[in-house]
């Protein structure tokens, strides 16, 4: 690891290979932009996202799920508002 950063519940983990891990936690208010930290190369890495609450809501009462924006933004939403998420992405960056 050469870099990490965590603010909160946020933050980025860098490898020596330019791989590079962002987490964070949405508002809740979907759908939402999030802009990461550090831009990707691409689009072409992993997006993971898990409700925040311990009590899993139903695919009716808003599962969460999240989408390419840009090498830089990601869209998180859900199908009711209120249900913040975890969520982390992976990939190489420039």
């Amino acid at each position: 690891i050469t870099q990490t950063y965590v603010n909160g519940t946020s933050g980025y983990r860098i490898w020596s290979d330019k791989y590079c891990e962002q987490w964070g936690v949405s508002t809740g208010a979907m759908p939402e932009t999030v802009t990461l930290l550090k831009p990707y190369k691409d689009t072409n890495g992993i997006i993971l996202i898990t409700p925040k609450s311990s009590s899993t809501p139903t695919v009716a009462a808003g599962n969460p799920f999240a989408s390419w924006i840009s090498n830089s933004q990601i869209r998180v939403s859900s199908s009711q508002n209120n249900w913040p998420a975890f969520w982390k992405t992976c990939g190489y960056i420039a």
